[in-house]
């Protein structure tokens, strides 16, 4: 009985750590150095409060190898604030291949103008 509950809890696990990959990810940023995704649909709202993921696929690889980053931030529209919740970076493009790093939940920051956190908050915060 306690195997199949840890398997049932593994694939579990699977699952949600994949479903961002089934995302319908939609280009809203571009750069000589990387594209900006965000997945629209996925944007969970609570109150002034907003979660999304973004996935920024690099044009050249970065300092540890990585192609591509996934993240899921977390946006106070009121306050205009956000912070990071969780951080991987992959080995190939659009989240795809090896994990080569992650992190979890930092502190909130304000946005800045121009920065990539001006365009998630534009895009979660829309009406």
């Amino acid at each position: 009985m306690k195997t199949g509950k840890l398997r049932a809890a593994w694939i579990l696990s699977l699952l949600v750590a994949a479903t961002p990959a089934w995302a319908n990810w939609m280009k809203v940023d571009e750069d000589d150095d990387r594209a900006i995704y965000i997945d629209l649909a996925g944007i969970v709202k609570n109150g002034n409060l907003r979660k999304v993921w973004k996935l920024q696929d690099l044009k050249k690889e970065g300092s540890l190898g990585e192609k591509s980053s996934r993240s899921y931030w977390e946006v106070d529209c009121a306050m205009q604030s956000a912070r990071l919740l969780e951080n991987s970076l992959y080995s190939g493009p659009m989240a795809s291949g090896k994990i080569l790093a992650s992190k979890g939940a930092g502190d909130w920051h304000n946005i800045e103008p121009r920065s990539v956190g001006e365009i998630i908050f534009r895009f979660a915060c829309a009406p």
